[in-house]
């Protein structure tokens, strides 16, 4: 299943235009405007300094085998698949009451 962030727009706005223009990314914004909502490995790859930063503050562990363990990043925004991602689309942040005739 692929993982979705939901993130701010002010977050988004952090990013470096000339990256989000190179990844070819077009982030579904909410249709009050204040969230984003893109796939989890696009914003890795659009915030990939952060990423690292906060990959490389993990300590290395090693597991019951004695073979170290590779970290785990830990995202800042809420992440969402399956079934809690419908109801984040169908709740009213990201749902427009706007009819189409």
């Amino acid at each position: 299943m692929i993982d979705y962030v939901e993130i701010t727009v002010a977050k988004l706005e952090t990013a470096l235009p000339e990256r989000i223009e190179e990844l070819h990314l077009a982030p579904r914004r909410s249709p009050k405007g204040g969230k984003v909502l893109m796939k989890l490995d696009n914003y890795k790859a659009l915030f990939k300094e952060e990423v690292e930063e906060q990959l490389a503050s993990i300590p290395m562990t090693l597991d019951e085998n004695g073979q170290q363990t590779i970290p785990e990043y830990v995202c800042p925004f809420p992440v969402y698949s399956g079934k809690e991602l419908e109801d984040l689309l169908s709740s009213p942040e990201w749902t427009s009451s706007d009819s189409i005739l």
